[in-house]
């Protein structure tokens, strides 16, 4: 009986973490052009010359600019700027070289293939 348990148990704690393994924690972890679904808040970021359209993810405490592959997906997130969208695309890394070439930092994004 004893074998049992501990078998049982066992096999609960593999199941857990399998099942909390699955979810990345952050960003970093996703690579690049993979397929994702999202589900966010529509906002703006950046000003006026240089506004990007944003998905703000609270799991992730970050918003990831939004690019489009149609133009009719841009106008109906543009119309639900405040509203929560389950969005998914594909999830784009670019990195940059600063001007002194000593750093290089990651830019997300996400291109947008369908909006629900």
């Amino acid at each position: 009986m004893k074998k049992f348990k501990l078998l049982f148990n066992l096999i609960l704690i593999s199941a857990s973490c399998l099942l909390l393994s699955c979810t990345p924690n952050s960003l970093a972890s996703i690579p690049n052009n993979a397929p994702i679904s999202i589900q966010g808040t529509i906002t703006k970021i950046g000003n006026t010359p240089f506004e990007q359209i944003a998905v703000y993810i609270p799991k992730y405490n970050t918003s990831i600019p939004l690019t489009f592959k149609f133009q009719d997906h841009k106008t109906k997130a543009i119309n639900n700027q405040g509203k929560k969208l389950k969005l998914k695309g594909l999830f784009q890394i670019n990195t940059k070289k600063l001007a002194n070439t000593t750093k290089e930092i990651k830019f997300y994004s996400l291109l947008v293939t369908s909006i629900n």
